[in-house]
Parts: structure tokens; sequence; C-alpha cells
């Protein structure tokens, strides 16, 4: 009775949970059941089948993107991005069995977590509310009676309370806020609600109070017994664990949260009936913990498993149906097998240390968000050097720049061995950045350019060749040139983005800016751009350090025959003898400019200036004609010599 392989499931498993006779796994899209299907928990259509002995996809669900999977005693739900699925006979009534996955009407809500009790559901919402529905014949719904709910039902009296984790029991439920209190509702049987109650239920949460001061982050529901952990990795325990009697102090109020026994064995000495600290256990780090009926499971901070309890059937683990009193280790050859068994939320598992891959884990992160603790998460991904999952924990919090750091940091290390899987890994996080932050998110041009100039500098640290960054650039303009024009307009740097772009790169840069804001005028939502401004400052970085640019060189056969010191020749192969392109070519430029529907004076004045100073740094005036036409709202006909 160790852990083993399922080896008829192969593909990649995401998700686990088991049920009170059954068990469900899901992949990337697809439902794998398994176990008694006597009240419908498979999903199985026909209700002549009463068990699968090995898993079996279930069709039904077939195709859809699962988030989060929970069984109960006899019923099962799935959340996926299309709703909330529920199947088997969540009343425990015989008479209600669903055989086929139906949809829960939870338009109106989103969900971050799941917990299923023997036959009740609790919901976690994004906003910190609780809804509930099933059986509440014990109060185990906190609706202030004990009435059933089809549907999800808000638990009024935690609003505001702003719930950061659930759990449910069998016939309990247990709720932890934000501020690290811990309310309980439903059965007392045996003392699992944490406080004495002279009714068998508890038909509304309230408060451990037991545990006030103590910041519990989450908390963990079995059949009748709870336990809750800490902010700073203590763990508490309460209700009916009689095989873990020799783990609690010397307390006989069982009502009370008793502080676990050390795994040396040795009970201290009872100092009061309040929770106190056990040292050995903080010691371990426990990163995830499961109730079972009378046992408990952990994966501690090492990656190594214990458990202890009850093992009358075995599910210890320990190759034996003996009793553990202690949190004991699971012995295995393949510990990543028995990773695979636990269910892995609130947790990190690091890329190379179990079978879980890298976008498993972000998808969890993202999902889970809304109860793990960020800084804690942050210092242990770090720890790992798991630069990836720094970044997303980052991204959930609207930390981009601390995100983009870090995904810099986890190509350097991952991929800095390889010129090409550089260039790859950086185009890739430019593509993230052009599609997820500045396509989706609503964030100014400052704050955009302060999230691509690291990326720019990342560039230009590696040394990395300039085609491919300038192709991207040039690919995508329309996001990417507002937030260039930007840099270029505040850095006074000698070269303001830090790379080397060639000249054909600025010249697209600034004609996309100019389109821009042209446009904008043109359809009245901007005032009239600053022509003199813009082409001063683009003529005053043409001529910056105008000996020391790459030069361009006509080859002698290109250049036109009667062509001598004193013509003009242009690279888009135009060339004028001085006296034609002054009394000819000059003048037939301001007249044409004149004429466009929306004149161009000042423009129009500056490059003729220019081009009388004898030092023509400006483009032909044919072609600037030609280009300039386009942007008028009536169509003019195109200059040709």
């Amino acid at each position: 009775m160790v852990p083993s392989r399922i080896s008829t499931l192969n593909t990649e498993i995401s998700l686990i949970s088991c049920g009170g006779e059954h068990s469900v796994a899901i992949d990337d899209c697809n439902v794998y059941v398994w176990g008694s299907s006597r009240r419908g928990q498979l999903g199985i259509q026909s209700s002549s089948e009463k068990e699968r002995l090995t898993p079996i996809r279930m069709d039904k669900l077939s195709g859809h993107k699962f988030i989060k999977i929970e069984c109960g005693y006899f019923f099962t739900v799935a959340l996926t991005t299309d709703g909330l699925y529920l199947w088997g006979d969540l009343m425990n009534s015989k008479e209600e069995i669903v055989y086929s996955p139906v949809k829960v009407q939870i338009d109106f809500i989103r969900i971050s977590q799941l917990s299923c009790g023997y036959s009740h559901v609790a919901i976690l919402t994004t906003n910190g509310e609780v809804w509930t529905f099933g059986n509440g014949s014990y109060g185990q719904l906190g609706h202030e009676d004990l009435s059933n709910q089809e549907n999800p039902k808000l638990v009024e009296s935690l609003c505001g309370k702003n719930i950061r984790s659930i759990s449910c029991g069998s016939l309990h439920t247990v709720a932890v806020t934000d501020l690290g209190n811990v309310s309980t509702w439903g059965s007392s049987h045996k003392g699992c609600l944490g406080y004495p109650s002279t009714s068998p239920h508890q038909v509304s949460p309230k408060l451990v109070s037991g545990l006030r001061g103590k910041n519990i982050i989450q908390a963990f529901a079995g059949h009748t017994h709870t336990i809750v952990t800490t902010e700073n990795d203590e763990v508490y325990v309460w209700g009916e664990f009689k095989n873990l009697m020799e783990l609690s102090v010397n307390n006989t109020d069982e009502d009370a949260p008793r502080r676990t026994q050390s795994f040396s064995g040795e009970a201290p000495a009872d100092n009061s009936d309040l929770p106190m600290v056990i040292p050995e256990l903080y010691a371990k780090q426990i990163k995830q913990l499961e109730c079972g009926d009378q046992f408990t499971i952990f994966l501690s901070a090492d990656q190594t498993l214990y458990s202890w309890g009850s093992g009358q059937f075995g599910q210890l683990g320990h190759g034996d149906i003996l009793d553990f009193t202690v949190p004991t280790l699971i012995e295995t050859t393949n510990e990543s097998e028995i990773l695979q068994k636990l269910q892995v939320e609130n947790t990190f598992v690091h890329e190379d240390q179990g079978e879980f891959n890298e976008k498993f884990l972000l998808e969890t992160l993202q999902i889970q968000q809304s109860y793990y603790r960020p800084h804690v998460m942050l210092s242990r991904a770090k720890q790992w050097k798991n630069w990836n999952a720094v970044s997303t924990i980052y991204e959930t919090q609207g930390k981009w720049d601390g995100a983009i750091s870090a995904r810099l940091m986890q190509i350097k290390i991952h991929y800095g061995k390889s010129i090409d899987t550089l260039v790859s890994s950086t185009l890739a996080l430019l593509q993230h950045l052009k599609d997820e932050l500045f396509g989706k998110l609503a964030l100014s041009i400052n704050n955009k350019d302060e999230l691509l100039y690291p990326v720019l500098e990342f560039w230009k640290e590696n040394k990395l060749p300039m085609a491919p960054l300038s192709k991207f650039v040039c690919s995508n303009l329309d996001v990417l040139a507002p937030i260039l024009g930007e840099i270029l307009k505040n850095n006074k740097a000698p070269n303001p983005f830090c790379v080397n772009f060639d000249l054909k790169v600025y010249v697209h840069i600034t004609k996309k800016c100019m389109e821009t804001t042209r446009n904008a005028y043109l359809h009245g939502s901007q005032d009239k751009p600053p022509e003199d401004r813009m082409w001063t400052q683009i003529k005053n970085n043409i001529a910056k350090d105008l000996d020391k640019k790459d030069k361009i060189l006509l080859d002698p056969e290109h250049v036109p025959r009667s062509a001598h010191e004193k013509d003009f020749m242009f690279t888009c192969g135009h060339s004028f003898t001085r006296e034609k392109f002054y009394s000819e070519i000059i003048p037939t430029f301001e007249d044409k400019t004149q004429q466009f529907s929306h004149p161009l004076p000042i423009t129009t004045r500056l490059m003729v200036m220019d081009y009388q100073q004898h030092q023509i740094s400006l483009s032909c005036p044919v072609c600037a004609y030609n280009e300039l036409r386009k942007n008028q709202k009536t169509i003019h006909k195109k200059w040709e010599l």
C-alpha cells in the first residue's frame, strides 16, 4: 500500500481530486474519471454502470479549458472557462442524481476557489465573498437555517470580511479573512468548529476566538477535524483526531484549537487551553496540506511527503494498515509520482523538481492569486531562481517593471549561452509586451517606454544582432512608434534608444509618429501639431554628429554623366543641376504644397529655408511632396519629372 503510478493514464495531468468513492483528473481539455458511479459521480450517462476500475475519459466536457475540479462524497464540480459544471448526487438524496454534467448558474460571480464537503459546495469569489449551495441540514451552508440550496447563495454574514481562503469538511465549513481571523460553521460534532457549542448545529459563521492574533493564512478541513497554518508557518489543529492524540498537548478540551506535537514525540508541558507554537513542525515549512477522514498528509519545503493519523485502509501510503501518531515520511523511489497525487495549490514546484511543467505552474499562480502570500512566494521563487514565476507574481500585482526585469533574468540564465535562443526569447518577450501589456492595458506612454527601455538595454548589453530587432520594430510600428517616439523626444543622450538602429528605422519611426499625429488632427481628436518644432527637432537630430554617421556611397556608374561638383543628387535617384534646382524645383515645390486641401505653410517654409542654405540635409523635394500629399483629405496628383 504505497503510491504507484496509474499506468493507463498516459497524458499530462494538471489537476486531481478525490471523492468518497471516486477520483477525477484533468489535462488541458479532458476529464478522466474512475471509481464508483452508483450516484452518478463519474458523469457517465448510463445509470447501469456502477463502477470503473480504470480511468475513462468523460466525453461530455471534452474540449473545455479547465481551471479547477473538486469532488464531494457522491458528486463532482468542475470550473471551466465556460462556467461551473456539476454532476452526481449533491444533495445525498438518491432521488436527484445528475448522471451527466449540468451547468450551475453562476454568471454573476467570478470564482477564485472551490471546496466541496460531503454534500455541499463553497465558492470563494475574486472580491472576497463566499457563496454556498447543496445540502444544508447541518447548517454547513451558513445561511442561518438548515435548508438546502440548489443554486449558489451569498453567505451574507461574511459580507465585508474579505475572505481569502475557504475549506469544507464533511459537514462543516471554514473561512479565513484577510486579517488572519478564522470563522467556522456547520456541524459541531467532535469539536470540529474550534469552540465549545451546546448545539449540534452552527447555522452561521462564528469566529474561532482561540486563534485571535495568530494571523492565519489558510485552513484545511477534514471529516471532523481542522488544521490551520499561520503567516509564520505555525500549525494548529482541533476536532476529532483520535489517532493523533499523542500529537496534542495534554488538553482535555477537544473543542479548542491545539498545537501539534513535535516530530520527536516528546510532549511539551501544558500551559493553557490556547493554541501554542511547535518549533519542530514549523521547521518543516509546510507547503501543501490536505485532510481526510482522521488522517492528514502534507508536502514540506524540501519536496518530501509526510502523513499521519488513521491507516486502517492503507490511506497513509506506508505499505501497511497501521496508525501513525506523528508525521512520518512516505518512502518512495520516485518522489515525482507522489507529487502527482497531491493537489498543487498555493505552492511552488520548481520546474526541475517535479513533473509539473512551467505552463501549469504559471497558470496556477495566476488562478490562485487571491489566496497565497505574494511576498512569501516571491521570496521562495527567487531562492529557487524561477524567474518566470517571479515575473508572473509581479504581473498579478500589476508591478510590470518587476515582471519585465524578472523575465529578462530568466532569459539570461536559461538561454545566455546561445545568441539565437537569446534573440528568439527576447523577441518573444517583446511580443508579450506588445500584445498583453501595450495592447490590452490602459498604460500611459511614459509607463510603456519605462517597460520597453530595459528590453532595449538588455539587447545592447548582450550584443545581440540588430537586424531581428529592427525587423520587429518596423513590423509593429502601430504600437511601438508612439512609445519609441516618446523615448526619442525625452532622451537627450547621443543614442536615445541605447541600441544602434540604422537610419531607416529612425525614418520609419518618425514617419509613423507624424502620421499618427496628423490623423489625430484630421479627425479632430488633437490640436494642430507644432510642425515647426517637429521639423526643427528632426533636422537637429539628423545634423548631430554628421561626420560620425554612416555614409551612403554611390557607385560611379550610377552618377549621371552630366553631374559635376555643383549638382544635387539624392538617394532616391533624382539629381538636378544647381540652376534647375533653385529656379524650377524649389518654386514648383512651394506652389504645389500651397495647393493642398490642408496647406502646410510652416513645413514648406522650413524646408525651403533649409534647401536655400546650400546644405541639403532634407529629402528630395519631389519625393517629399509625394509623401506629404498622402496625408491630405483630398487626392492630389503625383509629381512626376
